[in-house]
């Protein structure tokens, strides 16, 4: 067990259901919060396949595309963490270069692995860049880790764990144990991508809608109940879930139930 991480917390992240990833979410990012010192914790799930549609970004992360981006702690960090995306692909569209932890996260594709901020920068010989002097300064984070759980060739969770500036910089012992910290709760990661349509047997990513309804059939809903909770007909709530047992390549709901119950 880690240093800094109590059992009753692993106990609490382990005990919700497959319908309750936002609260193991919520509840996973407080304690690395806590377990590292960090001023904030954010999550997000990478895929790097068919979107569509082109985008440009696509291109420069090596086709990679953020699917999700979390802010758990609250709506207001939510908001700040779209508004930093956005402002991160506006600066790397116009410096035609990515952040250097971005960079290494691409060439260490394929295995899980936690990285350093300044582990980057020390790859690329250089003390400084764009993203922390321009970027990073501007929303009161010092430093940064990225913790990478790989899901697979084309999917990877990751948590952004950030320190304020009157806070210590990372330190490898911490660095490690964020690895560690990644890595004790697979399930989670796995749920979080498989109902997203992430992960095989997937075999393409689930619309908002989809996913809605997904989280619905974990929690025994009926396909009346659906569409009353959605103001939906019931005929359409069938043919979504119709739907989502292709994506899934199942033919019933049990079928599609037994997928989150598969061992990991």
């Amino acid at each position: 067990m880690f240093k800094k991480m109590s059992l009753p917390n692993a106990l609490l992240i382990n005990s919700y259901s497959a319908s309750q990833t936002s609260e193991s979410l919520a509840a996973y990012t407080a304690m690395v919060q806590q377990a590292l010192g960090a001023s904030s914790v954010s999550w997000l799930i990478g895929y790097r396949g068919e979107f569509g549609r082109k985008l440009w970004h696509v291109e420069l992360l090596d086709g990679w595309k953020v699917m999700d981006l979390i802010y758990p702690q609250s709506s207001e960090q939510t908001g700040m963490a779209e508004l930093f995306k956005q402002r991160y692909l506006e600066m790397a569209r116009q410096e035609k270069d990515l952040s250097p932890l971005t960079r290494l996260a691409l060439k260490t594709v394929g295995s899980h692995r936690s990285l350093a901020l300044q582990q980057a920068l020390a790859n690329d010989g250089v003390d400084s860049h764009w993203v922390k002097e321009h970027l990073l300064q501007d929303y009161n984070v010092a430093d940064r880790m990225l913790g990478v759980f790989h899901l697979g060739a084309e999917t990877e969770s990751y948590l952004l764990v950030d320190r304020a500036p009157h806070q210590a910089g990372f330190t490898q012992a911490e660095q490690d144990e964020l690895l560690a910290l990644m890595t004790s709760f697979p399930r989670l990661h796995y749920w979080l991508a498989l109902e997203r349509g992430l992960v095989a047997p997937a075999t393409r990513p689930l619309s908002p809608r989809q996913q809605e309804l997904v989280k619905m059939v974990l929690q025994g809903l009926s396909e009346q109940e659906m569409a009353d909770k959605l103001v939906l007909s019931k005929s359409t709530v069938h043919g979504y879930l119709i739907d989502i047992y292709r994506i899934f390549r199942v033919t019933s709901r049990t079928a599609l139930l037994r997928l989150w119950l598969e061992s990991i």
